[in-house]
């Protein structure tokens, strides 16, 4: 995973960074999918982050790709997240 161009690597590195974080809402404005290589799907979202404490609602990106296998049928094989600050 990456987050604000940190790379974070491992489920439980990923978890700490993730439970660190403050209460957010999100709300998707866009939502992108195209097949990928061996059953793959990759995905971009567009939207708002309402962070706990803050007023005024941050632009994020965030684009993952889901490859089909593990216990569940898919899993994310990669993750990239931005905020956009203008």
């Amino acid at each position: 995973m990456t987050y604000e161009g940190d790379p974070i690597k491992g489920g439980a590195a990923i978890m700490e960074k993730l439970n660190g974080l403050p209460k957010i809402s999100h709300k998707v404005i866009t939502f992108d999918a195209q097949p990928s290589v061996g059953d793959g799907i990759v995905c971009m979202i567009g939207g708002d982050l309402i962070i706990e404490g803050n007023e005024n609602p941050v632009k994020f990106a965030q684009t993952f790709h889901l490859q089909k296998g593990g216990d569940f049928g898919y899993y994310c094989l990669n993750d990239m997240f931005r905020l956009n600050y203008g």
